[in-house]
């Protein structure tokens, strides 16, 4: 039979560390090490999977050990999305129906549409987005990690917080009879906060003994599941569980969970007690009470910390069984009775699906409440530190709503932030007041900016940037300086005020240039080649190409280095995007042979790509550089290159359409089609042309583009 891997930090055991699970198509484990890496270096948990190709059929108990997981992450990609494969079609649904959260990691650009209808509101993580406004994908995953993993330090109050251990000795081949046998002593009340050691996903090898041995220490009582499993075969519990516990005087409590014969049970097991009988509760309540009576704190029941610890174990599975409805109703209760910690991660669980059905709409409701308790107790007492509570909890509570597009509610939020930040900060003159006063008009700023309320966002940038260049100088490497500039020049730009814009855009390239030379990062250096990209943009619209063409230089070096030192899909397609973008400042120049040279190296890496990932991404990328070159020729009049190019432009598009069915790939192909045909004299495709961009129109009516391009497809077939 197969059997889970796991990867751990050092090789280290997972026993006792959160669980999460790898799914992927077969062919997306390429990216397991790079996010195991990723998890790895920011929670210390174990990270499950199965090797490409081994079906859940070959794994014993597939299911209820996948119940046990507190996350599942998955590597998205086209092929994931539109493939037969395990991911999709058993794991995913498994975690959906269990309430276990799913982290879904973007691979590739333009699959929102199919990932929407296979995902539906779930969001993703990107670690390619390059908008310099957005929380990085660095700090995304420390704070999702963060909510739904329970960390070292607060998993160690969580075991603080057990009234007593007892050890769970079971075969592996009874595995499902073990997470009975837990939940019938947990259905005992005096039980609920008695944590049970047992060693699933613990492998024999280095320490399993000295591990065994440490955890039947600190246990009050040896529990064993009996089944004829125990006694068909020379086994681990037979030679060294069952002795290790007699030698160290722990009672014995055997609980029959299959009909075992008893007299060979007590030949093999010398001194076993007489087991509990099969389905017999009441005796097994019996027992346990009198076993542990004396070490149950029944006082702990009605304290709202100590619940939520207990509530926590049993939604993470630390040392007791996942009981995700007693773990909500110890939360909730817990959070009702004012317990921040608890009222903090009911927010998290309704937003990420943890152990609940997930519920944005929940989510806010408890981000209200504990806005609402944070308040209470910062008017009781008012010191800085409660009152930068509440600001971080309005905070968030306007990003939640700005998420779910409750623009009215995120706006009112922001306002409130800003309305007390200034309270704060006249009262206690902190810096951090006041970088919260300018975090909230950037906040206000981008409500505005989603409404078109274009004038308006600028007044808030701008009141942002002022309060930032009050208390750090501008040369300073703060990147929140940066980003100021680049949502006044982003604004700037879609009211056609490019000089503007450019100037915006000069002043973050100069903090980027900073923060670049101190730090001489890999993602800050990658950041400072966004910068200067978006300089050649707007230099090649307003016609000065020289120096468009000198920022790209720099930006072509940046992309280089760091495609050649890291090799990786990412950087080489930065480095595309440059050659790409060098082959349009020279043709604008009137260099048509050097163009067609930058298109050409632009095209090598695409191939490269699309041999080596075959993503719609690389397949993109390699349309558009197709079609730059085939322009390329038709200036230089080789209409033979020019139609190669073209003719290679629809069997791309072809193929992207197929597998994708966007408004984005019909375009394409309906262009390659006009091409073709325009070169060729050719109605057929002309015709092709036409079809495809009227039947858009008609879907797309709001949009008058499509009708516009059928129309000169028509006119264009007239003169043929």
């Amino acid at each position: 039979m197969a059997d889970f891997r796991f990867y751990t930090r050092g090789d280290s055991s997972p026993q006792g560390k959160p669980r999460v699970y790898f799914t992927a198509h077969p062919d997306d484990h390429r990216f397991f090490d790079d996010i195991v890496k990723d998890i790895i270096d920011r929670q210390n948990c174990a990270v499950y999977y199965l090797d490409p190709g081994v079906d859940a059929d070959e794994v014993e108990d597939y299911e209820l050990r996948l119940g046990q997981m507190q996350l599942f992450v998955v590597p998205v990609t086209r092929k994931l999305l539109t493939k037969q494969n395990r991911a999709m079609d058993v794991d995913i649904p498994f975690a959906l129906k269990n309430h276990i959260p799913i982290l879904p990691l973007m691979q590739e650009s333009g699959l929102d549409e199919i990932f929407n209808q296979k995902f539906g509101d779930l969001n993703y993580l990107d670690k390619s987005n390059t908008d310099p406004t957005a929380i990085g994908y660095g700090e995304k995953l420390t704070k999702y990690l963060g909510a739904v993993i329970v960390g070292d330090e607060l998993a160690e109050k969580v075991r603080a917080a057990f009234d007593a251990y007892i050890f769970l000795s079971y075969r592996k081949k009874d595995r499902k009879y073990a997470q009975e046998l837990m939940r019938l002593i947990h259905k005992n009340p005096l039980c609920r906060d008695i944590a049970i050691w047992y060693d699933e996903f613990l492998a024999p090898g280095e320490n399993f003994n000295s591990a065994i041995e440490a955890a039947l220490k600190k246990s009050e009582f040896f529990a064993l599941a009996v089944t004829p499993n125990l006694i068909n075969e020379i086994n681990y519990i037979l030679t060294t569980e069952y002795p290790m516990a007699k030698e160290q005087g722990k009672e014995i409590l055997p609980a029959e969970m299959l009909p075992t014969d008893r007299e060979r049970l007590g030949e093999m097991y010398e001194g076993i007690p007489e087991p509990v009988g099969e389905g017999d509760t009441e005796e097994l309540a019996r027992r346990l009470s009198a076993l542990l009576r004396r070490v149950a704190v029944i006082e702990n029941d009605s304290d709202p910390q100590h619940n939520f610890f207990i509530g926590l174990a049993y939604l993470s599975g630390i040392d007791v069984e996942v009981d995700h409805d007693r773990a909500v109703g110890l939360i909730t209760g817990s959070a009702e009775a004012g317990c921040i910690e608890a009222i903090e991660k009911l927010v998290s669980m309704y937003q990420n699906g943890e152990g609940v059905q997930r519920d944005y709409r929940k989510a806010i409701e408890w981000q209200e409440y504990l806005v609402k308790v944070l308040s209470e107790d910062y008017e009781k007492d008012p010191t800085a530190d409660k009152g930068y509570a509440v600001l971080y909890a309005l905070w968030h509570l306007g990003d939640f709503s700005y998420d779910v597009r409750a623009l009215e509610k995120a706006q009112l939020s922001y306002a409130k932030m800003a309305e007390l930040s200034k309270q704060l900060y006249d009262r206690y003159g902190e810096g951090r007041f006041q970088r919260q006063l300018s975090v909230s008009s950037n906040k206000l700023g981008n409500i505005a900016k989603a409404q078109g309320r274009l004038n308006e966002a600028r007044d808030y940038y701008e009141k942002s940037l002022e309060i930032s260049s009050a208390f750090m100088s501008e040369t300073e490497t703060n990147s929140d300086l940066s980003i100021s500039y680049v949502m006044l020049g982003d604004i700037a730009m879609a009211q056609d005020r490019l000089n503007e814009a450019l100037d915006y855009y000069e002043k973050s390239l100069a903090i980027r240039e900073a923060i670049a030379r101190k730090t001489k990062d890999r993602g800050d250096m990658r950041d400072l080649g966004i910068c200067y990209l978006r300089l050649v943009i707007i230099l090649r619209k307003l016609g000065r190409l020289d120096e468009a063409r000198k920022y790209n230089e720099e930006a072509m070096k940046i992309y280089e280095a760091i495609a050649h030192e890291t090799n990786t899909i990412s950087a080489w397609r930065d480095l595309a995007v440059c050659y790409g973008e060098m082959g349009n400042i020279v043709r604008a120049q009137g260099k048509p042979d050097e163009a067609k040279a930058y298109y050409e190296m632009d095209m090598v890496i695409c191939e490269s790509l699309v041999q080596n990932t075959e993503t719609i991404e690389a397949k993109r990328d390699l349309y558009v550089c197709c079609i730059k070159l085939g322009e390329s020729a038709e200036l230089q009049g080789d209409w033979n290159d020019a139609r190669k190019y073209y003719e290679k432009c629809i069997e791309i598009s072809e193929t992207i359409a197929r597998e994708t069915h966007t408004l984005e790939s019909y375009n394409d192909l309906a262009l390659s089609y006009y091409k073709v045909g325009i070169i060729n004299r050719d109605i057929r495709y002309l015709k092709a042309a036409c079809d495809l961009w009227m039947t858009m129109a008609e879907q797309c009516p709001d949009n008058p583009s499509f009708r516009e391009r059928a129309e000169i497809a028509a006119e264009a077939m007239k003169m043929i």
